[in-house]
């Protein structure tokens, strides 16, 4: 009978642990510990990371920019007289010099104003540079007053300026997100 009581015994063991389970409320020591664990504190916070971003630059560059001038121009021994008895003319006279470095023409116009009406005459001479050329110019009747004036040609010339484009670049940048973190 040994053997049957040991077997009994094993039983009534067992089926207490079955019936304190039960009048528990259906939990053991490692439910309850889990559950009062489960009641923790959260709480939102700031995490940094960092992300690669585009944005624009007015970049600064050197260009070459191109543009006209006049050559540049003298009058020498300019003179204008009027002669003549039973009929008059004013005769205007000058040496016109290229004192540019490159060739080029020049016209003159000279405007002769009398009591009868205005006059005008134009004269283009093609000059090399350092050259001069000596212009005449006659009108038939007595001029009252003269005026002049020189178109000459022109050259390019070039200048280097400072001119700016738009550039699209790329940065890393530190933001934040909201992370809820809990203890």
């Amino acid at each position: 009978m040994k053997i049957k009581t040991k077997i009994l015994l094993i039983g009534l063991i067992l089926w207490i642990v079955f019936i304190a389970g039960c009048t528990s409320g259906g939990r053991s020591d490692y439910q309850y510990q889990q559950s009062t664990t489960s009641q923790q504190t959260c709480t939102d916070v700031q995490v940094p990371y960092t992300e690669k971003v585009k944005y624009t630059e007015q970049e600064p560059y050197t260009d070459t920019e191109y543009y006209q001038v006049p050559l540049k121009y003298t009058y020498i021994n300019e003179g204008w007289s009027t002669r003549g008895i039973v009929s008059t003319y004013t005769k205007y006279s000058v040496d016109l010099k290229n004192i540019d470095d490159v060739y080029g023409a020049f016209t003159l116009t000279v405007n002769c104003y009398t009591s009868q009406g205005n006059l005008k005459q134009i004269d283009t001479e093609n000059l090399y540079p350092e050259n001069s050329k000596h212009i005449e110019m006659t009108f038939d009747l007595k001029c009252n007053s003269l005026t002049r004036s020189v178109e000459p040609s022109t050259k390019t010339a070039s200048k280097q300026v400072t001119k700016y484009r738009t550039v699209t670049k790329t940065r890393e940048e530190t933001r934040y997100k909201t992370e809820r973190r809990c203890s």
